[in-house]
């Protein structure tokens, strides 16, 4: 995991933005990483990563009205192609596989960007 460095401009101006989850989105977030992990134990093995990519798509509708703009690109991206990617990640996994790690790379850049 990168360490964001607390002095960056991207790390200033989220921690100054005083955003947060408000409590109705945290609590709907909590319930559906909590209801997320009982499932897991029984659920066949493309479950889970599908359940985090969906609460990373949570997060990213929760977070948007206040995200800072260089975020926004990567927000508008999970938001529009989740649901299409969590829908035929079992008919073309190779694209949904695909998806997730460019994702990965794009929050990487954006940890590399805060630190600078």
């Amino acid at each position: 995991m990168v360490d964001v460095d607390k002095d960056s401009a991207l790390s200033k101006q989220i921690k100054n933005s005083g955003v947060a989850l408000d409590n109705g989105e945290a609590i709907r977030l909590m319930s559906y990483l909590l209801s997320s992990a009982s499932t897991l134990v029984t659920s066949s093995a493309d479950y889970g990563p599908i359940r985090l990519l969906t609460a990373a798509l949570h997060m990213a509708e929760f977070w948007r009205p206040d995200a800072p703009d260089e975020v926004l690109p990567l927000l508008d991206r999970l938001i529009e192609q989740v649901p299409v990617q969590t829908r035929t990640s079992q008919a073309d996994s190779e694209a949904y596989l695909q998806f997730v790690e460019s994702c990965v790379e794009e929050v990487a850049d954006l940890l590399a960007a805060a630190r600078e």
